[in-house]
């Protein structure tokens, strides 16, 4: 009886497919789908690979349009007259160009900071704040976004525009809460408020400071104003 056991196994064992054989009947039945596949995967690795080449190609375009912008803007602070406006043009043209070939890349974002110099330069502070702001909507998460939206406030400020400047500010405190500097941030929200008599919103922005327990200088000028607006017993 036990060879019959066997031998039955045995001829079990041989009419059972092995897994080669059970591998090359899956691969022979499914090979239009495999090199279907294997073509798709072909085509995405050679898409990234174009992909990376153009971005690495586009950076290099862009870097190099910026290098020559800083190196011109670095003349123009020194040139006077004729000199300087024709720097100015060259500057305000390639940024032009940078902000519609490259507008994302940082080398466009930097040239849109340095052409608003030349404008804060001829006191064209609307012109100035459109470059600012166009920094932080192209690319709120760039490093470069908080530090536009602070020099837009200043520009708003100097164009007399509080209640825009007051709403950049507070745009800036919102979306950058651990930005450095805040505190600055916060401590002019409260000299605008404090400005416009607006008491209460001013002793709160500069109570904000002082309870994130800083030791810097905005700290304590926020400090002088609480006591101040203590003294005469307003804000609160």
């Amino acid at each position: 009886m036990s060879t019959k056991v066997k031998s039955t196994e045995k001829a079990k064992n041989i009419d059972e497919p092995n897994f080669f054989t059970k591998l090359n009947d899956f691969l022979r039945k499914n090979r239009i789908i495999i090199v279907s596949l294997f073509a798709l995967l072909l085509v995405i690795v050679a898409g990234i690979g174009v992909w990376s080449a153009v971005s690495a190609s586009r950076l290099k375009n862009a870097t190099a349009l910026l290098e020559k912008i800083e190196a011109e803007f670095e003349s123009w602070q020194s040139a006077v007259d004729e000199d300087k406006t024709k720097l100015e043009e060259s500057i305000l043209a390639i940024s032009n160009e940078l902000a519609a070939k490259y507008k994302k890349l940082y080398p466009a974002l930097r040239s849109r900071n340095l052409s608003a110099s030349i404008f804060i330069s001829r006191n064209d502070f609307t012109r100035a704040i459109e470059l600012y702001k166009a920094i932080y909507e192209t690319a709120p998460d760039s490093h470069l976004a908080p530090l536009a939206m602070y020099n837009a406030a200043i520009a708003q400020e100097k164009n007399g525009d509080v209640a825009d400047a007051l709403v950049t500010l507070e745009t800036i405190y919102t979306d950058y809460p651990g930005v450095a500097n805040i505190n600055r941030v916060l401590f002019n929200i409260g000299r605008l408020y404090e400005a416009n008599e607006q008491y209460t919103e001013a002793y709160q922005n500069y109570t904000k400071i002082i309870v994130k327990g800083g030791v810097d200088d905005w700290t304590k000028l926020a400090q002088s104003r609480i006591i101040y607006f203590d003294s005469r017993g307003i804000g609160k």
